[in-house]
């Protein structure tokens, strides 16, 4: 090779140099530029790497969704320009989508949410987003399918989805049908997000349909709908629905033939700490043990030891019942207590958590120690009760020597109607 032509092929490798050097370092401006929180740097990294579909999709979202330079125009313009350039990017579409339809051009919307799920047809949120847009548009049938997919792809979806297609169609059945997968699992998490929402009557459809799968489940799964129809004061289809919870739950359910109104008088499972079940709620100075040494009767009984730190006004041990108005009713327990100290002890409360026209009563204070003895009490409820709460309670002393210690026993809790169960109870 010559003098001259070693002099080109120099000339050349600069050249070359200077060219890779030159994109390098203007590629690397523009990913500076677009990695910084100035839009203005944004823009510019675009102009010097137009054909970064990333960079106009940035700004789209700034044109968009930024209240103080918002431009929906300008936002379609850029997305519009980002798929162009990558036609595969399911974000870039769906984006454009949401802009099409808040600027009303719901047509091209739905063409951008097409494009979208053609893109990436496996994804629970293309399926997610394509499904709330259907619902806006009022094409329910296609909306059902969208978010019926994005459920079955991402199992979190499914209380948003049936919250969301409620609120829209005001019809639980087409979402039964639709959205809600047939097992109790699906069910469940239905019924607690409308729960949640207030919505105890389409709850209870979901609810009814979960039962007739005949598929077990877990007593607490019923707490939220229990406590939801309650608050409603629909108590009649919460000790309903709360009767079927013990059974699907392989729990022992009160006799309907007598008309009991307590769960697990004897404390044999463990307290659901909710519905109308036992609650045993914690407090300093109180410990609750399921005591197999002496029970009345059965397997164990409650114990609540007090270790005497504490002048206590102690109301933690519960239990909301479901009554009729204007009704005779019998209330027993068997009680033992050791060491009871204080001239206040423990008995039990009876009240209405509403105003019903019923008055508090009460069964006899224990103190000291004594051994297994039935606490026993008749009344009538009021002219509007439909609701009690049964309570293991000790009022706080007033005297000197007044912190509490020992403890209470507690078995065999009952409350009947006199005379018999009605149709209504026994149900």
């Amino acid at each position: 090779m010559g003098r001259s032509e070693r002099w080109w092929v120099l000339l050349g490798a600069v050249l070359l140099a200077a060219v890779i050097v030159y994109a390098a370092g203007r590629n690397g401006l523009a990913e500076y530029r677009e990695q910084s929180g100035n839009p203005d740097d944004w823009s510019r990294a675009a102009q010097l790497e137009p054909d970064n579909a990333d960079y106009w999709y940035r700004l789209g979202r700034y044109r968009q969704f930024d209240l103080a330079a918002s431009d929906l125009s300008q936002a379609i313009s850029y997305y519009r320009r980002a798929v162009a350039l990558n036609p595969h990017a399911a974000d870039y579409w769906m984006d454009l989508a949401s802009a099409y339809e808040a600027t009303g051009q719901n047509e091209q919307a739905l063409a951008a949410f097409e494009r979208a799920k053609a893109s990436h047809p496996i994804s629970a949120e293309v399926a997610w987003r394509y499904g709330n847009f259907l619902l806006r548009a009022g094409n329910v049938p296609e909306a059902l399918v969208e978010m019926r997919h994005a459920v079955e792809t991402n199992p979190k979806l499914l209380p948003s989805a049936v919250t969301t297609a409620w609120r829209a169609t005001q019809d639980i059945q087409k979402i039964l049908a639709g959205i809600i997968p047939p097992s109790s699992g699906a069910c469940l998490d239905a019924v607690d997000a409308l729960a949640a929402d207030r919505e105890a009557t389409p709850a209870l459809a979901v609810w009814n349909r979960m039962i007739a799968l005949g598929q077990p489940f877990e007593l607490r799964r019923a707490l939220p709908l229990v406590e939801e129809l309650v608050r409603q004061y629909q108590e009649k289809d919460a000790w309903q629905v709360w009767r079927q919870a013990l059974t699907g739950s392989g729990n022992k359910v009160p006799d309907a033939a007598t008309g009991e109104r307590i769960t697990d008088g004897g404390f044999e499972s463990d307290p659901p700490q909710g519905g109308f079940g036992w609650h045993l709620d914690p407090m300093d100075g109180a410990d609750y043990e399921m005591d197999e040494s002496s029970p009345h009767s059965g397997v164990r009984a409650l114990r609540v030891r007090f270790d005497g730190s504490a002048n206590l006004d102690f109301r933690q041990v519960r239990q909301l019942v479901p009554v009729e108005p204007n009704r005779q009713y019998r209330f027993s327990a068997y009680v033992r207590i050791q060491g009871i100290s204080t001239e206040s002890g423990l008995r039990f409360f009876i009240r209405s958590p509403r105003p019903s026209g019923f008055t508090e009563i009460e069964t006899t204070n224990l103190l000291g120690t004594q051994p297994w003895s039935l606490q026993q009490i008749e009344f009538t409820t009021g002219p509007q009760t439909r609701l009690l709460e049964i309570v293991l309670r000790r009022e706080p002393s007033r005297k000197l020597d007044n912190k509490l210690r020992g403890s209470v026993w507690v078995d065999d809790v009952s409350l009947v109607p006199l005379g018999g169960a009605s149709r209504e109870q026994r149900r």
